[in-house]
């Protein structure tokens, strides 16, 4: 039986992910996911590839706020928050209107990366489309790196930690969505999934990049995984993970709920 095991949201890209139970399935991704972003002075994004210190911030909701932590310094703010100004921010091939979330959360990551930056979100929902890579069709996805739901398979992640010398978790990988199953990599070739309310497309296999070298709790990079991943995984000069997966039919996701 195919169940769901693990739901993740990334409320600001780069950042920690925050465990749910539940969470709802919108066109663009889950709820909150990857719906703020650090921009540097030039407003290109930023992550962890540039910038690893992310791991290092802690990140929590309580009740709409979201809530933030380095070291002693701590900053709160309301998920709806944003500021007036317009900015015309780059992520990838797109650019995308958005908001300053606040001058005072910008500064407190600012002084926290030692360069300025500032936190935006977008300015109208919807607003950035994803073509397909592997054939026709698009999506609405938010600031996520590819698609709106990165899915990812308990056999797959086990056949990995069998070949590692030091076993890794599943937060190496960044997933939203981590479901039991039986064999390696069978999400690779899935099309359609049902789960509670929700339907995804599976769109494709998910290309890897150095994030996954970083230890998402010390910030320190490693060979591993992607050298043992390149010796199976590698197809051209790219390594699969996971699969990229968009949003066919919205509704609530929770851990427990099985997967036709």
């Amino acid at each position: 039986m195919y169940s769901v095991e693990e739901i993740y949201i990334y409320p600001i890209k780069g950042l920690p992910g925050i465990s749910v139970e539940s969470s709802c399935l919108e066109k663009d991704g889950l709820r909150y996911d990857r719906k703020f972003m650090l921009v540097d002075e030039n407003l290109s994004f930023i992550s962890q590839r540039s910038h690893p210190i992310l791991t290092q911030i802690e990140i929590s909701f309580i009740n709409a706020n979201i809530l933030l932590k380095h070291n002693d310094h701590l900053l709160d703010f309301e998920v709806g928050q944003k500021e007036s100004n317009d900015l015309n921010c780059r992520i990838w091939e797109h650019q995308v209107d958005c908001l300053e979330v606040s001058s005072l959360v910008s500064e407190w990551f600012s002084l926290i990366l030692n360069e300025k930056v500032k936190l935006v979100r977008m300015k109208t929902n919807l607003s950035r489309i994803k073509k397909y890579s592997n054939r026709s069709g698009s999506t609405p996805v938010s600031f996520a790196d590819g698609y709106p739901v990165l899915l990812l398979g308990t056999a797959s992640l086990d056949l990995l930690n069998k070949k590692l010398d030091l076993p890794i978790g599943s937060d190496r990988f960044r997933p939203n969505v981590v479901v039991k199953t039986d064999l390696p990599h069978e999400e690779d070739f899935w099309k359609r999934i049902t789960f509670g309310e929700c339907q995804l497309e599976i769109i494709k296999p998910c290309a890897r990049c150095q994030v996954v070298n970083i230890d998402q709790q010390s910030g320190e990079s490693f060979k591993e995984p992607l050298k043992t991943l390149s010796t199976y995984r590698k197809e051209g000069n790219k390594i699969f993970f996971g699969a990229n997966a968009s949003c066919i039919i919205e509704g609530e996701i929770k851990v427990g709920d099985v997967l036709k």
